[in-house]
């Protein structure tokens, strides 16, 4: 085999390579030739590629570090050299590391790159776990191919789909778990905007503007896209009046969602207050386009066209805000304004009247009605309106108090004494109304609470007084009392229940007849006729009296009516009437039993 000739590049000494051989040293200087780039066969690192990792690693190791050691021992005993073969020396050994280093570039880092994928591979672990049951399946469907050629490729394209299968699965599994990390993060985000905002309505709902301003911002710092948090940071500026900052969180609401009608309000309550009335004016018409429903929205645009004296177009508001909702005393407040600027008094006073039924206790709503009949020359009128008004608000009542003096200067000698005369009318009404309620209150105490018969008498005769006095029974209140603590009506009772125990019952009915004449509204009368027509087998009667007694007092003695009802209506074969009777009779403490047997109700019951 033919070799070629070669300089050695680390002392440059002649030597010759055969073909044959790969790795050889210098005869010179011991230098190993596979460090020499220059010497190794144009097909060596052609064949590096077939030959195992083990080979590869030798061959591309980098230059031993005795390089200098032997070098430097060459010198010494080789002391005839000259200084220009010892230049050339440390000229070669520079270019053979060069180049050396360039051959590990140029193998080593692929070879590295490919082992490093191999070795990492992202699915190198599924495809070996997976190994086995992938070679049997594919061998399986190569298995029924009778060309081999075919077989393989059946094979190999098996093996191919079933790796990227398995590629395909881990792919969307990653892509899953970084969507997963994503939303928790996302998650994690809204909680902390959301905190900021729950801190900040609460701070809110406590009155503490600077506290819910200061977590409004952070969460818009994270969340600079939400509407409602540049809304709610609005109103905590609008309630500090700052106005313009409210202003400014407020249209940057509109800017980012349009279409809500209370950002829309809240900018025009803002220029309201900033006097901006024409500018408020748009807001407000958005606001009523995005909910037409809303009766605030009107009763505000009403309000801005007052403030810009535009009345008749204020009326209109006011009346659209009135039938949306016709319970708020300050609609009419505010359209009785509006129409006594124009002079409509009539219809100012009537809208006053409903806003002073709807709203008794406020003061500025009698001392405008005031000023409406100091206007119409009803000085009387607007002198008692002003004295409610003071009466209602004493603390702040200049106003009122100048109002009332200009209109009593208005009276005459005669309005005068019409006045005076109306005052002790006023006057004793109202000491009646306080003496009739005293009489009523000791009738019901001396009535229902007595210890003894005389009792009942003098608290019939205080409810006497009461009614002559012309005290108002109101729902809810004690019933009216029968009153049969007069003589003639007590005679009678007693004569009745005289004959009663005589088994004189027509007699004893006929005694309680007279009694009834005298007083229809005994309640003890009608209770014992009807007993008594009980007994002489009068049931229908019977019922009759036992109703008209609970019909005046449902309570009277224990429900004693109802017991002697139902004793009627079972005789009568109205068994379920009679059975919800004894049930009504049975709900008070000691009641009277019925006389018929308890059995027939148990359904009842």
């Amino acid at each position: 085999m033919k070799g070629r000739s070669a300089k050695c590049l680390y002392c440059g000494a002649p030597i010759r390579l055969e073909q044959s051989v790969l790795f050889s040293k210098c005869d010179f200087c011991g230098s190993s030739f596979n460090k020499t780039a220059e010497i190794i066969p144009s097909n060596a690192i052609k064949n590096l590629f077939d030959r195992s990792t083990s080979a590869i690693s030798k061959f591309v190791q980098p230059i031993p570090g005795k390089i200098k050691e032997i070098s430097q021992e060459l010198l010494k005993k080789q002391t005839i050299l000259s200084k220009q073969q010892i230049n050339s020396l440390n000229r070669n050994r520079i270019r053979v590391l060069s180049k050396r280093r360039n051959i590990a570039i140029l193998i080593g880092v692929p070879i590295s790159l490919f082992a490093f994928t191999i070795i990492n591979d992202p699915f190198r672990k599924e495809l070996s776990e997976k190994r086995s049951y992938m070679e049997s399946y594919c061998r399986r469907q190569a298995a029924g191919m009778s060309n081999t050629f075919f077989a393989r490729k059946e094979y190999s394209d098996c093996i191919k789909d079933y790796k990227e299968g398995i590629r395909d699965d881990i792919k969307r599994e990653k892509k899953q778990r970084k969507e997963n990390i994503k939303r928790s993060k996302e998650k994690a985000r809204s909680l902390k905007i959301n905190s900021f905002i729950t801190e900040g309505r609460k701070a809110y709902g406590e009155e503490n503007y600077q506290l819910a301003i200061k977590n409004y911002s952070k969460a818009i710092k994270m969340e600079p896209k939400n509407a409602s948090t540049y809304n709610r940071r609005g109103l905590a500026n609008f309630a500090l009046k700052k106005y313009r900052r409210a202003l400014t969180d407020f249209t940057k609401a509109i800017k980012i969602n349009n279409f809500v009608a209370a950002y829309h309000a809240n900018s025009g309550k803002s220029r309201f207050e900033l006097k901006q009335y024409k500018l408020a004016i748009p807001h407000y018409e958005k606001a009523i386009e995005l909910y037409p429903r809303r009766d605030l929205y009107h009763n505000m645009l009403g309000v801005i066209r007052y403030s810009l004296e535009e009345y008749q177009t204020s009326i209109k508001h006011f009346t659209k805000a009135i039938e949306l909702a016709s319970k708020k005393p300050v609609y009419f407040s505010n359209r009785g304004n509006a129409r006594y600027k124009i002079g409509q008094y009539k219809e100012s006073l009537n809208d006053y009247n409903v806003a002073i039924k709807l709203s008794k206790s406020n003061a500025s709503y009698y001392n405008s009605r005031g000023n409406i009949y100091y206007t119409l020359g009803n000085y009387w009128n607007a002198i008692k309106d002003y004295k409610t008004a003071i009466e209602l608000k004493p603390e702040d009542n200049s106003t009122f108090l100048e109002n009332l003096k200009e209109a009593e200067n208005q009276l005459t000698p005669k309005d005068k004494k019409e006045r005076e005369a109306e005052e002790k009318k006023m006057e004793q009404e109202k000491r009646n109304r306080q003496s009739a309620k005293g009489y009523y209150d000791s009738a019901m105490s001396k009535y229902y609470f007595g210890k003894s018969f005389k009792d009942k008498v003098n608290g019939c005769a205080d409810y006497r007084k009461a009614m002559q006095l012309g005290y108002q029974l109101k729902e809810g209140s004690w019933p009216k009392l029968e009153c049969y603590g007069s003589s003639k009506e007590s005679s009678y009772y007693k004569s009745g229940v005289s004959f009663y125990f005589k088994d004189d019952y027509r007699n004893a009915i006929s005694e309680y007849n007279k009694g009834l004449q005298l007083n229809p509204f005994n309640i003890r009368l009608y209770v014992a006729r009807g007993f008594s027509k009980y007994l002489i087998k009068d049931y229908k009667g019977a019922v009759s009296d036992q109703t008209k007694a609970i019909e005046l007092s449902p309570n009277y003695s224990e429900g004693i009516a109802y017991t002697n009802r139902a004793n009627a209506k079972y005789k009568l074969g109205e068994i379920e009437a009679a059975c919800s009777d004894r049930n009504k009779a049975m709900s008070f403490p000691s009641s009277t039993p019925v006389k018929f047997k308890s059995k027939v109700c148990r359904p009842y019951e």
